[in-house]
């Protein structure tokens, strides 16, 4: 009896609980779903930047975020991080129009384009709801039933020889998609 007491209290006292959040350093707005890791620990904060790892104090922990620099430090308890935003660059958006590739610019599709403002505007958490004031475009779908796509042509005969069918499979979802480090998107 006293044995199993003994190594309960060892094993509960190995780890404590870090509790804290993560901030943006310019408006000290809190950041959701930032990663932090401590060797094969990890966790991710809340809505309102708050999170819990079962680490011990001085622990290093590493917080990442898309569209943020990446920091680590110590464990304290009441830790509160302020994150950096950077800014992400990435190359042109290829089209892929058909069995050729080329950029947007020479296409001779309608392609329509909505910038990193246009995303920053629009209302909603989801890929989908910044993508429904595109022409030409539906996301369909309910709650007994993952939404999808619905695009101009994508039932017309030719389409099925330019690219194949479409792709309706299960786990085919980008809604978790993170909004902040998309600078822009695209619909041909």
């Amino acid at each position: 009896m006293h044995l199993t007491l003994l190594i309960l209290l060892t094993a509960t006292s190995l780890y404590s609980q870090i509790s804290g959040s993560v901030v943006d350093a310019e408006t000290n707005q809190p950041i959701a779903g930032v990663n932090i890791t401590s060797g094969n620990t990890g966790t991710a904060a809340d809505n309102e930047g708050r999170f819990s790892i079962a680490v011990q104090e001085g622990d290093e922990l590493t917080f990442s975020h898309i569209g943020y620099s990446i920091i680590s430090t110590k464990a304290f308890a009441g830790m509160s991080v302020k994150l950096k935003a950077i800014i992400l660059r990435s190359q042109e958006i290829v089209v892929r129009a058909g069995l050729k590739e080329e950029s947007h610019q020479r296409s001779t599709n309608s392609v329509t384009v909505i910038d990193a403002a246009s995303i920053k505007r629009a209302d909603g958490s989801h890929f989908q709801d910044v993508m429904e004031s595109i022409p030409n475009f539906n996301a369909a779908g309910g709650t007994s039933r993952p939404r999808y796509f619905q695009i101009r042509g994508i039932g017309e005969r030719s389409h099925y020889f330019a690219e194949g069918p479409p792709n309706f499979s299960v786990g085919f979802v980008i809604d978790d998609i993170d909004l902040s480090g998309l600078g822009m998107a695209g619909l041909l």
